[in-house]
C-alpha cells in the first residue's frame, strides 16, 4: 500500500497529469488507485493550504476563505474529517495526490513535515514525484503563465532570493528529502529523451505502476503557450481587465485565452541568448550535485545541453497596426462564437 505524491514542479504538465488522473478515477479503482476529491477535484490545492504555516495567508487561503489563523485552524480540522472519511470509504492499496503547490509554496520543514504527519495517518508508505524543467526553459514558461494570470511587468531575471527560492533544485529535493527521505523521492527529468516512451503520462504511470489502456480517457494536450506578439498584446491588456483572483476574471480569461491561443504562432517568447545562458549557468554545480544524488550518474541526458532557440523572439514594444491586427483577430472570432451559439439557441427552441 503506497501514497504517491506528486509535487510538480510547476510548469511540467502537472495540470495535464491532474486532468488525466480526474477524468480516468473509475479506472484508476479497478486498478487500485484512488485520486480523492477532498483535497480538490483536479489540483489537490487543499494539501498546501493545509500543511502551510498558520500566519500564510496567500491566494490558496483567501480562496478558501481563511485569512486568519483561528479560520487556519478551523479549516484543518474540518479539513482532515473529510479527508479521512474519503479514504475510509474507499479502501485500496494506493492512492495519489498531485499539486505542484506543494513544491513552490511548502519551503521549510516544519510545512512539510505537517503535510507528512497527515499523510502517515493513512498507514501507507510515501513516495514523492516530482519533475524538473531546465531553469531557463522554467524560467520563460513561469512568465507566461504569470501574464495569462493578469501580470503587468516585463520578462526579466527573477532575485537571488527567488532564484534561490524557485530554480535552485538542490535546495529543493534536499528539502524535501530532509522529511521523506531520499529513497523515497522519485526524482525525473521533465526532458523526453528521458521519459519513458517519450511521453509525460507513461512516464508518469511507469512511476506508480499504473496500466494505461484503450479504455482510459486522454486529455487535451497540455497547456499551449502564446506567441511574444500575442503574450505582449495580453500583457498590455492586463491593465485594463480583472485578474485571475478579481470577481469576474477566471470565467472572463478563460474565455479570452481560447481566443488568443487559436491566434498564436509558435514563435514563443525568450531574453537575450546570452542573459539566459549565464541565468542556466548559475545552478550548474546545484544541477550536478542533484545529477549525482537523485538521479543515475551515468545517464548524461538529466537536462538537455542548452542551445539557442531560434524559433523564439524576444520581447518587442507592439507597433499600432499589430495592435489593431490582433484586435481585430479577436473580434472576429468572438462574432463568430456569438454566432454559433445563436444558431444554438434557434435549434433547441425549434
Amino acid at each position: 500500500m503506497t501514497i504517491f505524491l506528486h509535487i510538480g514542479t510547476e510548469k511540467t504538465g502537472t495540470t495535464y497529469i491532474q486532468n488525466f488522473l480526474r477524468d480516468n478515477q473509475s479506472e484508476l479503482l479497478k486498478q487500485g488507485f484512488l485520486y480523492p476529491r477532498t483535497p480538490g477535484e483536479i489540483n489537490h490545492t487543499k494539501l498546501t493550504a493545509y500543511a502551510q504555516d498558520d500566519n500564510t495567508f496567500d491566494d490558496l487561503r483567501s480562496f478558501l476563505k481563511t485569512k486568519q489563523p483561528q479560520e487556519v485552524i478551523h479549516f484543518r480540522k474540518a479539513f482532515e474529517k473529510e479527508f479521512f472519511k474519503e479514504l475510509k470509504r474507499c479502501p485500496v492499496g494506493n492512492i495519489i495526490f498531485s499539486g505542484e503547490h506543494c513544491s513552490s509554496r511548502l519551503l521549510t520543514h516544519r510545512e512539510i513535515s505537517r503535510l507528512k504527519d497527515l499523510l502517515d495517518q493513512a498507514g501507507h508508505d510515501i513516495k514523492v514525484i516530482i519533475y524538473l524543467r531546465r531553469q531557463d526553459q522554467y524560467l520563460l514558461s513561469t512568465y507566461s503563465t504569470w501574464v495569462k494570470s493578469g501580470a503587468t511587468g516585463k520578462l526579466e531575471l527573477p532575485s537571488a532570493r527567488r532564484a534561490n527560492a524557485r530554480y535552485d533544485f538542490a535546495v529543493l529535493l534536499d528539502r524535501w528529502a530532509e522529511v521523506f527521505g531520499t529513497s523515497n523521492l522519485l526524482v525525473r527529468p521533465y526532458n523526453k529523451d528521458c521519459l519513458v516512451s517519450g511521453e509525460l503520462l507513461q512516464d508518469f504511470a511507469h512511476c506508480v505502476g499504473l496500466k494505461i489502456g484503450r479504455q482510459f480517457v486522454m486529455p487535451s494536450e497540455k497547456n499551449e503557450s502564446l506567441d511574444a506578439e500575442v503574450l505582449e498584446y495580453l500583457r498590455n491588456l492586463n491593465s485594463y481587465l480583472p485578474g485571475i483572483l478579481d470577481e469576474g476574471g477566471p470565467g472572463m480569461r478563460a474565455i479570452l485565452l481560447k481566443f488568443l491561443t487559436k491566434i498564436s504562432s509558435k514563435n514563443g517568447l525568450t531574453m537575450d541568448q546570452k542573459t539566459l545562458k549565464d541565468f542556466l549557468q548559475q545552478f550548474e554545480e546545484s544541477n550536478q550535485y542533484v545529477q549525482e544524488k537523485y538521479f543515475d550518474k551515468e545517464n548524461p541526458a538529466f537536462f538537455p545541453m542548452y542551445k539557442e532557440d531560434t524559433s523564439k523572439v524576444q520581447q518587442t514594444h507592439l507597433g499600432q497596426d499589430m495592435i489593431s491586427k490582433i484586435s481585430a483577430e479577436l473580434w472576429l472570432l468572438a462574432y463568430q462564437e456569438i454566432v454559433s451559439l445563436r444558431q444554438q439557441i434557434q435549434k433547441l427552441s425549434k
